[in-house]
Parts: structure tokens; C-alpha cells; sequence
């Protein structure tokens, strides 16, 4: 079962100077999409074993589509920030 959202999302405006990582069950893209609302970073990784790299690539596509967060492309145009989203995946050469 995914996290509660409400409580991830006051965990993460509780913090004032540290970035909410968040990470267990993101197994596709609307897991890893709805996380991505309320957390600073949404870890993918543990899908891997039960999925496969498909998954991983659906998943890290849902956090990278939320508007609500900020993809790693938009972080190079813009000035830093702290709440940031960052995908964090394994790097799966074939």
C-alpha cells in the first residue's frame, strides 16, 4: 500500500532547511505521479524485482510528468531550490 499522501505532504512542510525523500511501493505511474505531489524526492527501485526495467521507466515517467513537481530538466534552467523533485533509479546498462 502507498504511503498516506496527507501525511508524506505534512511531513514534508513540517521540514524549513532538509528535502522528504520518499520510497516504497512506487510500482507504476500512478503511484510514482500521485507520490510526486507531496514528496521532495520519490525513490523507484524496489519494483525492479518484481517488474522489471519496464516498470522502473513507466514509474520514473509518472514523477517526471507531475506537474505539480519539478522534473531534473526544468532544474537546469532554474535556480536551485530545496523542494525540489529528483527521480532516483538505478542506472540498468543492457
Amino acid at each position: 500500500m502507498l504511503g498516506d499522501l496527507a501525511v508524506v505532504a505534512a511531513a514534508r512542510d513540517a521540514l524549513s532547511s532538509a528535502q522528504l525523500f520518499y520510497g516504497g511501493r512506487i510500482y507504476d505511474y500512478d503511484s510514482a505521479y500521485e507520490m510526486a505531489k507531496v514528496a521532495d524526492t520519490v525513490v523507484i527501485g524496489d519494483v525492479l524485482h518484481d517488474a522489471g526495467i519496464e516498470a522502473i521507466k513507466e514509474s520514473a515517467r509518472g514523477v517526471a510528468c507531475c506537474p505539480e513537481s519539478r522534473s531534473i530538466y526544468e532544474l537546469n534552467e532554474s535556480s536551485w531550490n530545496y523542494r525540489q523533485l529528483s527521480i532516483l533509479m538505478f542506472i540498468i546498462v543492457e
